[in-house]
């Protein structure tokens, strides 16, 4: 179904020229941010957890996992499907964290497709040429 330029496909939406609900709420905060922020560090050095958490939450990012490798990990078998199982002995034995296996797993994964692409490639060229 194809709308005409300039006529929206739902009907029941927000009129045209009507602002956002949200800028609206902005507008009518912003004189009263300075207050309100020097509350919540208040609340928060008194010790309330939630304004604590707000504090961290909107001032330091979130940590996420590091992608510098700490150890050289190598993996043993000639197979993907070994590699594999040696990933899983390394998780099993704690020698990697669940994260870096599933960051190995989904590499070998790739390098199956990889692969996988090579093969049919391999296989499409013998047919052309023998034709």
């Amino acid at each position: 179904m194809a709308f005409k330029k300039g006529e929206s496909g739902n009907l029941a939406g927000r009129p045209k020229g009507r602002g956002d609900k949200r800028t609206e709420l902005r507008k009518l905060l912003d004189p009263h941010a300075p207050e309100v922020i020097d509350t919540l560090i208040n609340l928060a050095k008194g010790g309330d957890t939630t304004a604590i958490k707000l504090v961290l939450d909107r001032t330091i990012s979130v940590l996420k996992a590091s992608s510098e490798q700490s150890q050289t990990i190598s993996l043993a078998g000639d197979s993907l499907k070994d590699k594999g199982d040696s990933v899983l002995r390394l998780i099993a034995n704690g020698e990697i964290t669940i994260d870096e296996s599933t960051r190995l797993m989904v590499i070998l994964s790739m390098q199956a497709k990889l692969v996988e692409l090579n093969s049919l490639e391999e296989r499409l060229t013998a047919l052309e040429d023998a034709k």
